[in-house]
């Protein structure tokens, strides 16, 4: 490679991948384009991951980098940051460890790139695999079952409309995994663009902040990435119900207040707050699925208190009215399936009084939740009325 700036940095965080690490570099010499450079980030890996990427540094001549973190982060947000800090390609790119692309993505993305003079270079498709080892043929991989349609059947510029950009990214049009875009490197600096630092959903609110902020964004079609779907403990419901739920809703209100922060800064937001409240709102709808599974294997009156504890703490936030609908509605569920349990034939007394419990339990968490939401809307009117 004769150019000191090479054409895209690849950005890969790393925690405890020997399994995979291997593969994921084997996928990125296969590459048909080879204008790269290559930036493991550990982030104190306890396994042999950093012998492993130390045996390929030979093998990429001088593209490889690695770099030790100091102290484990507890996700992948600081060593993305780390590695944005120390890359200076013309585009980013970041992998996941775990993870393996096709031998023509960066090909392909760069001279999309190129044609277009694109900040951004995004694709929906990609493929899926629960398994340790990959076939050895794509035609055995699963697309990505969220995907509804193809968008595109050939590269094409979206529209510069934010309107349209937020209703797309609304309805998973603007994927946010941070591997389903190429990203000019000027577009993130000159922002000062990072990840935050939640155990979830960091990588939405950056794709957010890059789709709002690119000037010229570039779809294209085919499936380029191979995503391992592995459960790692950051993904994982603790067994301790209160805490789990302290720390999945303290990030989303996290989240919704980074977003807040970005978006106040943006004259459409403040010309057009709807668009500002809709995105809340699909923010939350997308990541309360961490908290569904604990909501359906404990009971719900075991739910009261934990929950009254995070509703003390965000009274006075109308930016988070969309979590209290949100809860409010999978509460509402669960009244309907106990008043359904109610029409059964009850098994014993002993057992018609439990469901009686449990629906006047239902109701008080209905009562109280409704209360702040019916305040924090009156609020959330009252701003937008002054707009």
């Amino acid at each position: 490679m004769n150019k000191t700036v090479p054409a895209i940095s690849i950005i890969i965080p790393m925690y405890n991948s020997e399994q995979y690490i291997g593969e994921c570099l084997e996928s990125i010499l296969a590459q048909t384009f080879d204008d790269y450079e290559v930036i493991v980030v550990d982030d104190c890996s306890k396994d042999n991951s950093c012998k492993i990427v130390e045996l390929y540094i030979p093998k990429f001549g001088n593209r490889l980098r690695l770099i030790r973190s100091e102290k484990n982060s507890g996700g992948a947000g600081t060593p993305r940051n780390i590695g944005i800090r120390t890359a200076i390609g013309d585009y980013f790119f970041f992998m996941d460890s775990d993870d393996v692309i096709l031998p023509d993505a960066f090909e392909t993305f760069y001279s999309v790139a190129q044609e277009f003079n694109a900040d951004v270079v995004h694709y929906e498709k990609w493929y899926v695999t629960a398994n340790k080892y990959l076939p050895d043929d794509t035609n055995d991989l699963i697309l990505n079952p969220n995907l509804k349609m193809d968008y595109v059947q050939k590269p094409t510029l979206k529209s510069a409309d934010l309107a349209e950009r937020v209703t797309d990214f609304c309805a998973s049009k603007f994927w946010w995994a941070p591997w389903c875009h190429l990203i000019r490197r000027n577009l993130i600096a000159k922002n000062a663009l990072k990840f935050s630092n939640l155990s979830i959903a960091d990588d939405m609110v950056f794709s957010f902040c890059v789709m709002i902020l690119a000037k010229r964004i570039v779809h294209i079609p085919g499936a380029f990435y191979i995503w391992r779907t592995i459960e790692e403990s950051n993904s994982r419901p603790s067994t301790d119900v209160e805490k789990t739920i302290h720390k999945r809703v303290g990030d989303i209100f996290k989240g919704i207040e980074i977003l807040d922060k970005f978006m106040s800064d943006i004259e459409f937001f403040k010309n057009f707050p709807q668009h500002k409240y809709n995105m809340f709102n699909f923010f939350t709808e997308s990541q309360i699925y961490f908290l569904i599974n604990i909501f359906l294997q404990v009971p719900p009156y075991l739910l009261e208190k934990p929950v009254k504890k995070e509703l003390e703490h965000i009274k006075e936030k109308d930016s988070l009215i969309a979590f209290l609908f949100n809860r409010m509605n999978y509460i509402y569920g669960d009244l309907i399936k106990a008043k359904s349990l109610l029409q059964q034939k009850p098994q014993s007394a002993q057992h018609f009084q439990n469901q009686q419990a449990i629906i006047y339990k239902q109701n008080e968490l209905i009562q109280t939740q409704a209360t702040y939401i019916k305040i924090l809307k009156q609020q959330l009117e009252q701003k937008v009325s002054q707009v």
